[in-house]
């Protein structure tokens, strides 16, 4: 059996242009060819026999199955017909063609779980376990849309809150945010709401307002982004360095730039991400600049991050470790680590986070995200 060595070959490219990718064999024979966008397989694409003759044709859209398959024999008679929505296969037949009804139903229907609890695969039977399971692998972080570039369009709310008993300190942020994907770009809006209470009494409020985009780049060891941004405040105190301290605390650490009383935050970030079946890993890396307010303009955050999940997207949980580092006047360092799961239905994702830090007690964060 001869081995494919992934060697794609670029016949006709163009930066973010559509291109003609070939895979050869460990003979050097044309194994696949297709087309594709920034290396991702995006329309046609063919396998090749050891001896030059047509295997298959296939249409892809975003490195995923969708629309027309056809499958030949050596001697290149016709094997099988099959259609694919968004990498569910729901049709299958030795000839012919998915009737009307079928292709003037599919388009409606975008979730990938969605398109297999109603079509479903004609040819086996489908669990219950599978009508939640859609093959897409784990996110690994709990970042929503700071650190990725979703497929389509996405919204989504989270609420997070923290303590420490020691100073009878409760932090609680809330935030709704909305992205949506241009080709391997993405630009997102996000609002945040924090508030800091201390015995009680609420002493500290601010609203941020988060405008940034993203860039996904497909690399062989898996997917890099890179994030910027611009945070302005729209409402609330600015706050002395003892209750930013404080209110950071209980945030996530890469929102730390939120609690500075500043006119404008600039952030600026990379992560790289590999997933697979049912696990994935990501590291992330990024600087958060301050400026104005009553803050030195030079005030910076660097903040780093590992994390790891194991699951399916349906279902399946999380580690992280973070850690945020405040440099200049009253600088610091904020650890933290937390556990947390996601679970998938209806095209809805819902996640929970729990975990603690090295100045506070318990910090937890509920969050729902849907692509549409």
């Amino acid at each position: 059996m001869k081995i494919a060595l992934l060697i794609p070959l670029v016949v006709a490219c163009a930066a973010s242009q559509p291109q003609t990718s070939q895979v050869l064999d460990s003979d050097g024979e044309l194994f696949w060819e297709f087309e594709s966008t920034d290396g991702i397989p995006d329309g046609e694409s063919r396998t090749y026999y050891p001896d030059g003759e047509l295997q298959s044709i296939a249409t892809f859209h975003h490195a995923e199955f969708h629309g027309p398959f056809v499958k030949y024999h050596p001697d290149g008679t016709l094997a099988f017909k099959a259609y694919f929505w968004h990498d569910v296969l729901v049709w299958k037949e030795d000839s012919g063609e998915p009737s009307v009804e079928l292709l003037t139903e599919l388009p409606s229907v975008h979730d990938p779980v969605e398109v297999r609890r109603r079509f479903g695969d004609p040819h086996k039977r489908i669990s219950a376990y599978e009508w939640f399971y859609n093959g897409a692998p784990p996110s690994p972080r709990f970042l929503f849309t700071n650190w990725r570039v979703s497929d389509r369009p996405l919204v989504g709310a989270r609420v997070r809150a923290g303590g420490a008993s020691a100073t009878d300190t409760v932090a609680v942020s809330e935030s709704i945010f909305a992205q949506v994907p241009i080709g391997i770009y993405a630009v997102s809006v996000m609002f945040t709401q924090s508030q800091l209470h201390i015995e009680g009494a609420r002493v500290w409020g601010r609203s941020v307002l988060e405008l940034g985009g993203n860039r996904r780049w497909e690399t062989k060891f898996g997917q890099v982004i890179t994030h910027g941004s611009l945070s302005f405040p729209v409402a609330g105190e600015d706050a002395t360095n003892a209750l930013i301290t404080a209110a950071t605390i209980a945030q996530s650490p890469e929102m730390a730039v939120t609690s500075v009383g500043s006119t404008v935050a600039m952030r600026a970030s990379a992560s790289w991400i590999r997933r697979e079946e049912k696990w994935g890993i990501q590291g992330d890396l990024g600087a958060d600049t301050a400026v104005g307010g009553n803050q030195a303009p030079s005030l910076l955050f660097i903040h780093a991050a590992v994390a790891g999940a194991y699951g399916v997207r349906s279902l399946y949980g999380t580690l992280e470790l973070s850690t945020v580092g405040r440099l200049g006047t009253g600088g610091g360092m904020i650890t933290s680590a937390g556990i947390g799961g996601a679970f998938r239905a209806l095209g809805v994702d819902t996640k929970l986070l729990v975990g603690t830090s090295n100045n506070n007690d318990v910090t937890a964060t509920l969050g729902v995200e849907y692509e549409f």
